[in-house]
């Protein structure tokens, strides 16, 4: 699948990639503070598997996990979602192009 700027229509097709990019943007983050699936799991309150399907892009995110994740982070939801944006006119999420894979 391409990244570059691609405006997904088809509804069916938006979430599965919207939870992989913000997955990717949870493990950088996850990744600079150092601190693994486990930790991050216990202080955010949830189960380590959690984090690994969010991580995966297998889990969507709710607002209230989004909220103690970034806080644990010490990052701002934007960089959560970095990546992400809705365009009006097409109706449908705009994807840049994401950073490269470690």
């Amino acid at each position: 699948m391409r990244h570059d700027g691609l405006v997904m229509k088809n509804p069916s097709q938006k979430e599965p990639e919207l939870c992989r990019v913000l997955g990717a943007n949870l493990r950088r983050a996850r990744l600079a503070a150092e601190i693994s699936q486990e930790e991050l799991a216990a202080l955010c309150g949830l189960h380590r598997t959690e984090i690994s399907l969010v991580e995966l892009g297998k889990r969507q995110v709710r607002i209230g996990t989004a909220l103690r994740v970034v806080s644990v982070l010490n990052i701002s939801l934007d960089g959560l979602v970095s990546g992400l944006s809705w365009s009006p006119e097409a109706e449908a999420f705009v994807y840049a192009e994401p950073p490269a894979a470690r």
